[in-house]
């Protein structure tokens, strides 16, 4: 009789489990083809350009459309000047639209002969931008630029 309890307790403990994993499982099913996908939020692969100028600022820039506008990665070199720490210099990166107006998307101050990692957003979509400029801070005209 006891034998018979304890065996007939160890199934119930086994079907429990069994019965755990098999919900477990279930949840990680695939969706049924009937719910409509989620827009993805991941980006489309980053368009790579070089800009230059005569004063010898290199930019190496990503473009990255979004479904909620486009991102910008870029790095710099100031043409082998060291601008050390604290520079007075600031930059502008400007998204010039197809209709001809333009908005800054990010700032930033020289310091050191590069600057590296820098990333900025904008909600403009990458479809409406014209071109991409850097400029002196507050200024309209571009130091180097590159047409999207």
């Amino acid at each position: 009789r006891r034998v018979l309890v304890a065996a007939t307790a160890g199934l119930a403990v086994v079907a429990a489990v069994l019965g755990g994993v098999a919900v477990g499982t279930g949840a990680d099913a695939p969706v049924s083809p009937s719910v409509p996908p989620v827009a993805s939020s991941v980006p489309r692969a980053a368009e790579r350009y070089a800009m230059s100028s005569g004063s010898g600022l290199t930019v190496d820039l990503d473009v990255t459309g979004t479904a909620w506008g486009t991102r910008f990665d870029w790095g710099c070199e100031y043409g082998g000047r060291d601008w050390g720490t604290g520079s007075a210099v600031l930059y502008d990166l400007v998204v010039v639209r197809k209709d001809g107006t333009d908005a800054t998307v990010a700032s930033w101050s020289a310091s050191g002969r590069r600057a590296e990692g820098l990333a900025a957003a904008t909600d403009v979509p990458l479809a409406s931008i014209a071109s991409v400029e850097v400029r002196l801070h507050g200024e309209r005209r571009a130091l180097a630029s590159v047409a999207l």
